[in-house]
């Protein structure tokens, strides 16, 4: 098993570092094969610089017009979703480069940098559940649970998969949808392609969930399935932690509830 993740500086100090010690110590014969835009931090073992792909280069430059001012664009008045999208897009081209310039003859699994493993699981767990070439965790909502991917790198379906959801990003027919997140064009990417998929979480309604560590989150479907023994999802820690601009700007009052509300679960989990 291959586990595969990206980060920069700040993310890996909020979330991937944490992230990496649950995968040694859980998982400790599986692959690690990190995407980072690391200057002042560095990880042990093989790494790929993703700012410096060519498919991130040629995205930036095509799509300068709808990228924000501070990751490199030219937009100003971005909102909710799109205002993120280049930021989700790193995981983007980590799966693909990953499945069609890296191959892995096994299962490649990727988390997001605030996911956690909380219980170990090998091949034959996935396999138990896995009958495509490509696992997601999608439910009910409009959206995938973009956090938890899993490949199977014996199918020819799975960089191929890869392949057609960058293809999105490349070819500009992203713009067209109403969201331009991962999430929500991977599961453009579903539709087109679903031969290739299964959806770990079909006829899940996503619910809010308080993980072991007391962070509660919205918009959750894993914990609803079986791999909710062995993995946890920290959604929204990084808005929360001011290390990624906020989807929405709360007024005051609901402002002055989150606070009140997040300062009551960090010191719980304290």
């Amino acid at each position: 098993m291959r586990i595969v993740t990206t980060f920069d500086d700040r993310l890996y100090a909020a979330s991937g570092k944490t992230l990496l010690e649950t995968v040694r110590r859980h998982l400790p014969s599986a692959e690690i094969l990190v995407y980072e835009e690391l200057t002042s931090e560095q990880v042990d073992g093989p790494s790929v610089r993703v700012d410096r792909l060519p498919e991130f280069e040629q995205v930036l430059r095509d799509h300068r017009d709808i990228i924000p001012t501070d990751m490199g664009g030219t937009a100003v008045k971005l909102k909710g979703y799109n205002r993120r999208w280049f930021g989700w897009f790193r995981k983007v081209i980590a799966q693909y480069d990953a499945l069609t310039r890296r191959p892995y003859e096994g299962y490649t699994v990727f988390l997001d940098s605030d996911v956690r493993v909380t219980a170990p699981f090998g091949d034959a767990e996935i396999r138990a559940e896995l009958q495509a070439a490509v696992g997601v965790f999608k439910g009910l909502r409009e959206s995938i649970e973009s956090g938890v991917i899993f490949y199977d790198g014996t199918s020819p379906l799975a960089p191929a998969f890869a392949e057609r959801f960058l293809h999105l990003f490349l070819s500009g027919e992203f713009r067209d949808f109403p969201r331009w997140d991962d999430s929500y064009v991977m599961a453009q990417c579903m539709s087109q392609m679903p031969e290739a998929v299964q959806d770990l979480a079909a006829g899940i309604a996503s619910i809010e969930h308080t993980n072991s560590n007391g962070h509660t989150a919205s918009g959750q479907v894993i914990p609803a399935t079986g791999w909710n023994r062995y993995l946890e999802h920290d959604k929204g820690v990084h808005w929360r932690k001011g290390v990624v601009p906020a989807m929405y700007t709360p007024n005051k009052k609901r402002r002055t509830f989150l606070d009140k509300l997040f300062g009551r679960i960090r010191r719980k989990a304290a």
